[in-house]
């Protein structure tokens, strides 16, 4: 779960950064947008639109953040919102969302592989964060007279970044496949269901 709010972190520095929001008030402000549905939109959008990241930059950005809201963010709400029932057991309830309960893996081995990813996750993150900031740099030395070596240096600083970036996309598509969530109920026999 720490490494869960790590990335939380990093995504809210990263929308603040993006759409020019001043570090003074950045927590005030990102801490009042509900939801990191929203949250993934926006920065998504300011990328896009406000900040005209080159199209094979934006993808790299778009890329890991449709996976953590699509993906991973499913992982996480399950275990946090897991009901373990049983010492034993290998498949925990979890979330209930418009009605439905769903099942989650909560073996060692299922939560070292999600952990692995979330690792490598936080990097990325921070990487996506890299490109927007030194992406907002450029951007303000085009409004003022540039500086040729400081402007070359950002540049250069920006595609660095967008290389690390793609470095831990393939780290992360290299580990072991996170485990599928089981489609079928795992059930206890009624000796060893808790009372």
């Amino acid at each position: 779960m720490l490494a869960w709010n790590d990335i939380e972190g990093r995504l809210d520095q990263t929308l603040a950064t993006a759409i020019g929001v001043p570090a003074s008030i950045a927590l005030d402000v990102t801490s009042r947008i509900n939801g990191l549905d929203g949250k993934f939109e926006i920065v998504r959008k300011a990328c896009r639109y406000h900040l005209g990241l080159a199209k094979d930059i934006y993808e790299s950005v778009a890329l890991t953040l449709n996976v953590l809201e699509k993906y991973y963010k499913k992982y996480r709400d399950g275990i946090a919102h897991a009901w373990i029932i049983h010492p034993q057991a290998t498949i925990a309830p979890s979330a209930r969302q418009r009605g439905l309960l769903y099942e989650i893996l909560v073996t060692a081995d299922a939560l070292n592989v999600l952990y692995d990813h979330l690792a490598v996750l936080q990097s990325e993150m921070g990487a996506v964060g890299s490109v927007i900031f030194f992406k907002t740099r450029l951007m303000r030395q085009e409004i003022v007279p540039p500086i040729d070596p400081i402007l070359r240096l950002t540049e250069e600083q920006l595609q660095a970044s967008v290389a690390l970036l793609r470095e831990h996309q393939r780290r992360r598509q290299a580990l072991p496949r996170l485990p599928e969530f089981p489609s079928e109920p795992e059930d206890l026999p009624l000796t060893e269901a808790p009372l």
